[in-house]
Formats: C-alpha cells, structure tokens, sequence
C-alpha cells in the first residue's frame, strides 16, 4: 500500500498536499495487510498552507505540526471502528503522512518535533 504523502507545490505561498489512496486504505482495512499501489489521481487530498508562519520558531512549527496532524486525519479518518488492528492501522497512516511531511519541510525544528513525537508515541 502506498500510504499518504505529502508532496510540495512549487511557487509562492508553501503548501503541502496530503494525499491518501483511498482504495489502498479500504483495501489494506479489510484484508490486514499492506500493498503496492500505484498513485491515484482521485484519492483524497489536503492542502496545507504555511507561508504566514516562522518556522524557525517554537510556535510557528508547533502550528503547522497541529495543521499536519488536522490534515492527516483528514486523509486516513477513523471509520468508528472498535477492531483494534484497523485502529493501529490508521494510527500509522497519520504518522507516516506526518513523517512524510516533514521530511519534505526544511525546517529542523518541525523534524525535532515529529522525531520526538514518534518516540513519545
């Protein structure tokens, strides 16, 4: 399964696109298990914008830490579920969406976070 990514768009005002293969995620719920996908030009996606802020500061990485986590459960959302491999399943999308993200960032600081994040798990 190709869990979501977060891709950065050239130009002014940096954004992010959050996009998540909704048939891979059905798909890896139902059967348990992950699977190659090729990307889909239909799967979900938001757009997270950070251009109004600092991301050499505490506040303005916390902020779009806090916009990463928003977006990520847009895209990998929980389906009510009480099955405790499809809630472990979820949880992973997110973090690796956010782990994505934050790889494509330059900013150290948000890396920190996500780094230190992971491991507080």
């Amino acid at each position: 399964m190709h869990l979501p990514t977060m891709n950065k768009n050239a130009g002014p005002g940096r954004k992010l696109a959050l996009v998540l293969l909704a048939g891979s995620l059905a798909g890896a719920i139902c059967a348990g298990t992950a699977v190659a996908a090729a990307p889909d030009s239909d799967a979900p996606s938001v757009t997270i914008r950070y251009a109004d802020l600092d991301l050499t500061s505490e506040a303005g990485t916390r902020a779009l830490y806090h916009r990463l986590l928003v977006a990520a459960k847009e895209v990998c959302p929980d389906p009510s579920t009480r099955d405790l491999a499809t809630l472990h399943f979820i949880e992973g999308c997110r973090q690796q969406a956010i782990v994505n993200a934050a790889r494509q960032i330059p900013s150290p600081q948000l890396a920190a976070m996500v780094a230190h994040t992971a491991k507080a798990g």
